[in-house]
């Protein structure tokens, strides 16, 4: 039984979930990571790494055939609707098997966490011809997605992006560009946020789906990366795209609101999911090695300082896991989960550093060593704490919504603060001592 059952067998009267299911899907998804052999395969796919070549990116040997049994397996409809080839089954166990595939592979369990993040946002916003036209091939892993906000001038400020869309004749006509895309250049279709009013500001921006193989649209290059290094992240330039009106996702203008919300849902709880999944394979990683180490006569787990990191990585984990569960069943049950999202991306990422490092503090000069895991774990985590939103808006998100909302602090319980919100007649719990509140000017 994988160690995620008792995390979300514990909600899953609010999921209306039955246990068999639960671990049906955990069972499932360890069985394709066995099957693909991921364990064994990842250190080749970094040394190998992806490739652009002629304007074409492919990703390193055997790495798109693991993507595609995931596929087949039916692993990416997990809560996909019923009407378009998914299982109906909540998002919570989609990050589930996010977790699991991060464990082997952390560049794979980034592609999958963005896949579920591409079908979350159609999801939301889009129509029934959209939902009709590209949920089905996403939901069995024939064709791939990417989101496409951060640009070379706009990360963490996405009101600030350039890239422009100019209605035209039944077309929006894109120029710009934009970075660091997971697995850009190899995914199919992609969410696109570009502005069509610029005159209105924050209110001025759009979503669109654009599929690859457009006329105007081209990779400029993959990055080189201090981690990740079998996961493509492009550079992408659009130059006088024509996407038809029929693409834009939702109503124009809403752009800015529904990637906001795109990245509180999918994207941060499936970061979350990610740097736990790495961070579990550092721990497993950790307490071997430290059983078969010895220094001075004994196992050098015995040496009490030693035990501590080891039992402080436990805690984490189980923080980290509770956290991002939470966050998951609140969005699949209802409630500020976008908030949620931020205490688990804030815990879960900052977790994941902390771990892998002390994993490699522990194998000592084999930490450093390309003979084991333990490097490309801290390497692969530490985009965690910057992707998808940095720690630091992630503490402004929490820190902001604690004052507006006037929330209160009810006190501590175990390894959690508690603090109410009178607007939403909802308890936050928050991991302890995650925020120095009096820095930010909340009061507890």
């Amino acid at each position: 039984m994988d160690v995620l059952s008792r995390y979300i067998e514990e909600h899953h009267e609010k999921l209306e979930l039955d246990k068999e299911t639960i671990n049906h899907v955990l069972n499932l998804s360890n069985t394709l990571v066995e099957r693909t052999e991921l364990v064994a395969k990842a250190p080749e796919f970094e040394k190998h790494g992806p490739k652009l070549e002629n304007g074409k990116v492919s990703l390193p040997p055997g790495n798109e055939e693991v993507y595609r049994e995931f596929g087949k397996a039916g692993l990416y409809s997990i809560f996909g609707p019923e009407k378009y080839g998914g299982l109906n089954l909540p998002y919570t166990l989609y990050s589930a098997f996010t977790e699991i595939v991060s464990r082997a592979c952390g560049s794979t369990g980034l592609g999958v966490a963005v896949q579920g993040s591409v079908i979350d946002i159609i999801m939301q916003f889009g129509t029934e011809e959209q939902k009709a036209k590209y949920l089905p091939p996403l939901l069995k892993g024939e064709k791939f997605g990417s989101v496409c906000f951060t640009e070379p001038w706009a990360g963490s400020d996405l009101a600030g992006i350039r890239t422009t869309a100019r209605y035209e004749d039944g077309y929006y006509i894109v120029n710009g560009q934009k970075q660091w895309i997971t697995n850009g250049g190899f995914s199919d279709i992609y969410i696109l946020l570009a502005r069509t009013d610029p005159e209105k500001g924050k209110k001025g921006l759009s979503q669109f789906i654009l599929e690859k193989g457009i006329e105007g649209f081209s990779v400029l290059r993959l990055e080189k990366k201090y981690g990740l290094e079998a996961q493509p992240t492009a550079v992408l330039n659009f130059d006088n795209v024509m996407i038809p009106e029929e693409n834009l996702l939702g109503n124009r203008g809403e752009g800015l609101k529904q990637t906001i919300l795109g990245l509180s849902g999918g994207e941060r709880i499936g970061v979350a999911a990610w740097a736990t999944g790495i961070a579990y394979s550092a721990y497993l990683e950790a307490v071997e090695y430290s059983n078969l180490r010895t220094a001075f006569g004994q196992k050098i787990i015995d040496f009490p300082i030693i035990n501590r990191k080891i039992k402080t990585m436990e805690k984490q984990l189980d923080i980290a896991r509770n956290a991002y569960i939470r966050a998951a069943v609140v969005k699949d049950t209802g409630g500020p989960w976008s908030i949620e999202a931020s205490i688990a991306k804030l815990y879960a990422s900052e977790a994941g550093v902390s771990i892998t490092y002390q994993n490699q503090q522990i194998h000592g000069g084999n930490g450093i060593s390309k003979e084991y895991p333990a490097e490309r774990h801290v390497r692969d985590v530490r985009t965690a704490t910057i992707g998808g939103g940095t720690s630091e808006i992630q503490t402004m998100i929490i820190t902001r919504h604690m004052k507006k909302n006037s929330c209160s602090y009810l006190g501590i319980e175990n390894d959690w603060e508690l603090w109410r919100d009178p607007n939403n007649n909802y308890i936050f719990k928050i991991p302890k001592g995650l925020i120095d509140w009096e820095f930010w000017g909340v009061k507890k």
